[in-house]
């Protein structure tokens, strides 16, 4: 008798990185469900969600009683950093996590990754950054994300984990870390040195 496939769930599947993902697990022996506001080609079950809107827990509830429990939940659902107001980062990086975690209360075994963000230290004093190093983060994405962590410290998940990662860029990304500041040199416009000109990638 076969062994069911684990459940993996990944939030912004239909983005840069959620499809990155949502192939990864898919090619190998994963169940991948993938809730989008977008309709994601990689998932097995593809659920068309704004987490941020008021219907989102019980969506998710819904998905649960269809499909049972996830095994791992996968957070990359996010808003970067951009020309956004301070609500709109609220909206899309806190308020998709809180009803997130609320969805998920029947699932207390499931093991949740949360994608955030090395810009949660703001300018280090320090380089490389360590872990416990302070959180200076003081623009609203950095706070938002750092937020977001405090609210899965708060879970009910015997298993979170955060992971801080730094700016991603690559095949396939639109408008991405190397084609901005391509943009800019062949402009002529000024690049911002980020961490002092100091970080190398």
């Amino acid at each position: 008798m076969n062994a069911k496939p684990r459940s993996v769930w990944i939030t912004g599947c239909a983005g840069f990185l959620g499809s990155y993902l949502a192939q990864a697990f898919s090619a190998g022996a994963y169940q991948v469900v993938g809730f989008s506001r977008r309709p994601s080609p990689y998932a097995h079950h593809a659920i068309r969600l704004d987490l941020a809107s008021d219907q989102a827990p019980g969506r998710i509830r819904s998905v649960i009683e269809q499909l049972g429990c996830p095994d791992v939940v996968v957070h990359v659902a996010s808003l970067q950093p951009g020309p956004f107001k301070r609500a709109d980062y609220v909206r899309a990086n806190v308020l998709t996590t809180a009803n997130l975690l609320d969805g998920l209360e029947a699932c207390p075994d499931a093991r949740i990754i949360l994608t955030s963000t090395l810009s949660v230290y703001g300018a280090p004093a320090d380089l490389p950054v360590k872990e416990t190093a302070a959180t200076n983060g003081r623009h609203p994405y950095a706070m938002t994300k750092r937020f977001a962590e405090r609210l899965m410290e708060g879970a009910q998940q015997a298993s979170v984990v955060v992971l801080r990662l730094p700016s991603l860029f690559g095949v396939g990304q639109q408008d991405s870390f190397i084609d901005g500041l391509a943009k800019l040199a062949i402009d002529h416009a000024k690049i911002e040195l980020y961490a002092r000109g100091e970080l190398i990638r």
